[in-house]
């Protein structure tokens, strides 16, 4: 029997039978965390009746309007249990939160357009090429964007075929706001960075952010002696982790935080294989 629960961080260790498969990419820790932080709904694992991993999907919702969607970062099954209708378990769970949770008008993946077997099974679940984006994997393969829509789409409006391919800068949501990769089934794994930067849920390898705090080192009272932490003094630094501290003047400090990461990919992989 197959239990379907919410993914758990310690899932990240023993999913090795599944991301050992050369189709599915495996990402930096962080990039699965963010996921579960953000979308923790969207991220399910499958484990067999003495715990092995069976397969996983993550996913998100983004967009804005009638793009407002629900988007399948990846899906995968082990080998060992594929051709068991498992991918479409997952696929239906992933739709009924896009439809149910967050009321969007459809669902959609990208896929290798040589994967001709994630294709036909994408079909088997309703999904339809609306795209051919060029270029898509590493400047080397083109991807169809697939999409299925859902109930509040009932003229099926999104699925509605374009006439000619796009290119990945022409997608709408490439680097916007609120979005994370527009590489989902089986992305860009030879340049994970020229997944869609910038996107939610992802964090680029030369990503900076830079926060500045504003906190009250100098005692106010008069004739009080100004004290400051040894490893933080003015001019000084300390570095612990992923942060370094420098204290700029009196009253600011300035708090760096960088990715250590190798990038924001965002890949989906069908199982069986998957661009």
């Amino acid at each position: 029997m197959t239990t379907t629960r919410a993914f758990r961080c310690e899932d990240l260790f023993k999913f090795n039978n599944v991301n050992l498969d050369p189709l599915t990419e495996t990402y930096n820790c962080s990039f699965y965390y963010q996921y579960l932080a953000t979308w923790p709904e969207y991220f399910l694992i499958q484990e067999s009746p003495s715990g092995r991993t069976m397969g996983y999907i993550m996913g998100k919702s983004e967009g804005k309007g009638e793009l407002w969607h629900g988007h399948v970062t990846a899906v995968t099954v082990a080998p060992e249990f594929r051709r068991l209708g498992l991918a479409r378990q997952l696929m239906d769970q992933l739709e009924d939160t896009s439809m149910n949770l967050y009321n969007a008008y459809f669902v959609d993946l990208f896929v290798r357009i040589s994967n001709a077997l994630a294709i036909s099974m994408y079909r088997q679940f309703g999904y339809e090429v609306y795209r051919q984006v060029l270029g898509y994997y590493s400047s080397e393969e083109d991807a169809y964007d697939m999409r299925k829509s859902l109930p509040r789409d009932p003229e099926r409006r999104a699925m509605t075929p374009l006439k000619h391919p796009v290119r990945p800068e022409d997608l709408e949501w490439y680097g916007g706001q609120g979005s994370r990769e527009i590489h989902a089934t089986g992305g860009n794994p030879a340049n994970p960075d020229n997944t869609q930067q910038g996107r939610l849920g992802g964090v680029p390898r030369w990503c900076l952010v830079v926060l500045v705090l504003v906190v009250a080192l100098e005692p106010r009272s008069v004739g009080a002696a100004a004290t400051r932490p040894a490893s933080v003094g003015r001019g000084a630094a300390s570095q612990n982790g992923n942060f370094i501290r420098v204290q700029c003047s009196g009253d600011i400090e300035t708090v760096l935080l960088w990715s250590t990461g190798t990038g924001a990919p965002g890949n989906t992989k069908p199982p069986g294989g998957g661009g």
